[in-house]
């Protein structure tokens, strides 16, 4: 159902999924869209159930410079290009799955916040890579806590800053508890890249 309101540039988000003061927005697919300058998250899904973000690019957060939040389950973030933002790639607060991104020039990248809310977390085949405003390439992952349950796998990080595509295998799951399978069935079926083929494939359609 499309949302009543799309708040495109309305506040401090850009945009912000929302139907109305008193229902969610529910079954939201938001894709080969550009999302840039939103003031405090390029994208809030804050109160929307089951919502996608795919292919598209998600950059250059200004003011607190945070790059998507999702508060309401589920969310999926699938062949996305995230690009200079200080946090929140996405702030994953329900659960979440996440294929296929990559991640550039972050301070922290995917973040749970060490929230309350136990929830689950698919994390395959991304590439996160350093850039000049990263100053923990460890913080590609942050505040994963206790609370919540990860499956990561086929994870890259690239350290080097030397423009080439090298990174090493970065499955880290902060405190979480590890899950040995997907957690969402569908998770393994979406899937159909490597990290390095996510990332020649963005590029190939970003330029």
């Amino acid at each position: 159902m499309p949302p009543k309101q799309w708040y495109w540039g309305h506040g401090a988000e850009c945009p912000r999924l929302e139907k109305g003061p008193l229902d969610i927005t529910s079954n939201i697919i938001l894709g080969h869209c550009s999302v840039e300058y939103g003031q405090w998250d390029s994208v809030d899904t804050v109160g929307s159930v089951n919502t996608t973000v795919s292919n598209s690019i998600i950059a250059l957060p200004i003011g607190q410079q945070f790059g998507a939040h999702v508060e309401t389950r589920p969310a999926t973030f699938y062949g996305n290009l995230w690009v200079s933002a200080h946090n929140h790639q996405p702030l994953a607060k329900s659960n979440t799955q996440r294929f296929n991104n990559v991640v550039y020039n972050f301070q922290a990248a995917y973040t749970v916040s060490n929230t309350s809310e136990d929830s689950y977390h698919d994390i395959i085949n991304n590439h996160f890579i350093v850039g000049p405003s990263t100053t923990s390439s460890s913080d590609a992952s942050y505040q994963i806590n206790s609370g919540q349950i990860v499956y990561a796998t086929g994870n890259y990080l690239g350290t080097n800053k030397d423009g080439t595509l090298n990174g090493a295998a970065y499955n880290t799951v902060g405190s979480a508890t590890v899950a040995n399978t997907a957690l969402e069935e569908m998770s393994l079926i979406i899937v159909a890249v490597t990290a390095a083929q996510a990332y020649t494939s963005l590029i190939t359609k970003m330029t």
